[in-house]
């Protein structure tokens, strides 16, 4: 396969050459008027224009064995495997946002909320920025609210990754849990204040997320946006605080 791609890589090197031979020898003959000894003939150009378009063919073919052999490549690798390995192989496939190999995986019977050295497939798919990736993978019945071996569940993740895309993804799941503390009792409304995720924190508390909540140290969000000078976020929650309808 490997081979097939080289391949590939060189042809496609090839007609660019060819590519770039035809502007330079165009422009050669502009340049020195149609009655030039340089100027290309007519045939000429079609010749080169032919010749492309055989390489370029022959590019696309190479393209296209390649692809094909990651597929049957991919097919074999989880024909034969076992549980644990679907489930590995789910995750990897979620970091590289590879839904269709992910919804393979899953036709296959991967456990969706497989987990692996501290990562599941929806955790790795939100730390990669893999937004299709983290809707395949809610589609298939992924649990939002389960924590990994660190205590980070999805919107945690999502929220500590600054991926604000995402958390609207999440927080569109009818039962996901805003409120849940993290291990020093700090919620995702907390983590997002103290970063200044604005549009984040307008999200989080339009979706139910309590303002008035305390960590384990006694602050609330708004302690903790004034604390790192995030004026508009504290103007927010204040209003928040005091009743107000944020915006959304």
């Amino acid at each position: 396969m490997k081979k097939k791609v080289w391949i590939a890589v060189c042809v496609i090197a090839v007609v660019g050459l060819v590519l770039l031979l035809l502007f330079w020898k165009q422009n050669n003959s502009s340049a020195v008027g149609p009655g030039a000894k340089e100027a290309m003939s007519s045939a000429e150009i079609q010749k080169l224009e032919a010749e492309f378009q055989d390489l370029r063919q022959q590019a696309n073919a190479a393209l296209d064995q390649s692809q094909q052999a990651r597929v049957d490549s991919f097919a074999r690798e989880i024909s034969s495997a076992d549980a644990k390995r679907l489930g590995s192989l789910l995750i990897r496939e979620a970091g590289f946002g590879h839904v269709g190999n992910m919804q393979q995986l899953i036709r296959q019977g991967a456990n969706v909320n497989a987990e692996e050295f501290g990562e599941t497939p929806l955790l790795k798919a939100i730390k990669a920025n893999q937004p299709q990736a983290v809707i395949a993978l809610l589609e298939a019945g992924a649990d939002v609210n389960q924590p990994a071996k660190s205590g980070d569940t999805a919107l945690q993740t999502a929220v500590d990754f600054g991926r604000a895309e995402i958390v609207s993804l999440l927080l569109k799941q009818p039962n996901i849990q805003i409120n849940q503390p993290d291990a020093g009792g700090n919620t995702v409304l907390m983590k997002a204040a103290k970063a200044g995720q604005l549009k984040m924190v307008q999200a989080l508390v339009a979706a139910g997320a309590e303002v008035g909540i305390k960590n384990q140290r006694g602050l609330t969000a708004l302690d903790m946006a004034k604390a790192k000078n995030q004026a508009a976020v504290a103007e927010l929650l204040t209003l928040s605080l005091q009743g107000a309808q944020p915006n959304k």
